[in-house]
């Protein structure tokens, strides 16, 4: 079996690379008319699509708020009663991106008006004619009756499979909630879409309801306990002004000092006081350690950075992308023409 070895010199090389450079120059028309057209097209593409604005939002977690809690902490020990242990902060885990991210939340947001001085246009109709979705619609009068309203909680199938269609839009290609750097309690929130309002209001108001959503759910057993604990105390607070009361008009009706029957329930009155007395320090104790302990559960969500506009672009501008396009339509071309002439030959 016979080995051939083709080496080639560096002139040939030289020749070879001169060769193909002058072949390429020959077909300079052929570059002229590719480049031109690619160019025009990427422009009217970019022109076509339009631009894509991006809102930013970041967050941050305060961990000091158990350092400033300690003192209340030692004073509710003295009591014998344990506040117990902080679950970390707000951002502990990925339970808020999540959240960000739930159904109930984002439609929730869409569902809400874009400006508050024009309460009829909502999120969502800017949405879709953003995105030219009722385009899609053709003559289904079902789909082009719907109106959207806030807090519309009765279900409806055509509205609630636009709403499903356009939270999936959102989730996939919309929307980025992340903490970037692992070892710190920032959260940075990204919102991109074609229309630069939207996307600044989107994420404002995404944030405002995510943030309320999660406080109420990381509070909701400490406020229910304050609630009942306030309820108790203003009942015991009635029973004792009104068992001073009446301790007062015994004591007016003893008018003769020789008859103890009266003393008697004016004793038993006191008897009253005291026990109420007592029991109603207890619950105050007890209502300002579930203060503490509801400030203590209270998620501590800072918003450092908010959207300004103008937003920024994340995408190419019309003349660079045509220019991109031109570039690679005369790299592809190239390449075309020498894999062709040099297969030839």
């Amino acid at each position: 079996m016979e080995v051939i070895n083709q080496e080639y010199s560096f002139s040939e090389v030289y020749l070879k690379l001169k060769q193909n450079a002058k072949y390429l120059a020959s077909k300079w028309l052929t570059f002229f008319v590719i480049v031109l057209f690619l160019g025009v097209a990427g422009f009217g593409l970019r022109w076509y699509l339009g631009p894509t604005y991006k809102s930013t939002m970041n967050f941050v977690a305060e961990n000091g708020a158990n350092d400033k809690l300690g003192g209340y902490a030692s004073i509710a020990a003295q009591f014998g009663i344990d506040l117990g242990q902080s679950g970390g902060g707000a951002f502990e885990g990925d339970n808020l991106l999540e959240v960000f991210k739930s159904r109930r939340l984002i439609v929730s947001t869409l569902l809400t008006p874009l400006d508050i001085n024009n309460p009829s246009e909502l999120l969502i109709n800017r949405y879709i004619k953003t995105y030219k979705i009722d385009n899609n619609w053709g003559s289904n009068s079902q789909m082009k009756n719907i109106s959207f309203v806030v807090d519309a909680d009765k279900p409806n199938r055509a509205r609630d499979s636009i709403l499903n269609l356009v939270y999936e839009k959102i989730v996939l290609s919309n929307l980025s909630i992340e903490r970037k750097d692992k070892k710190l309690n920032f959260i940075t929130l990204e919102v991109e879409n074609k229309n630069e309002e939207f996307a600044k209001v989107f994420s404002e108001k995404l944030s405002i309801n995510a943030i309320k959503f999660y406080t109420e759910y990381k509070t909701k057993k400490a406020t229910q306990n304050l609630n009942l604990l306030q309820s108790q105390c203003d009942s015991l607070k009635r029973l004792l002004t009104g068992s001073i009361t009446d301790a007062a008009i015994i004591s007016d009706y003893n008018v003769n000092p020789l008859k103890q029957i009266l003393k008697s329930n004016s004793q038993k009155k006191q008897v009253d006081i005291q026990a109420n007395t007592a029991m109603y320090i207890e619950v105050l104790k007890q209502l300002a350690i579930a203060k503490i302990t509801l400030q203590k559960e209270t998620p501590l969500i800072q918003i450092i950075d908010a959207p300004v506009l103008p937003l920024k672009k994340t995408n190419l501008g019309k003349l660079l992308t045509g220019v991109v396009f031109s570039i690679l339509g005369l790299i592809i071309t190239a390449i075309i023409l020498l894999l062709k002439r040099n297969t030839r030959s």
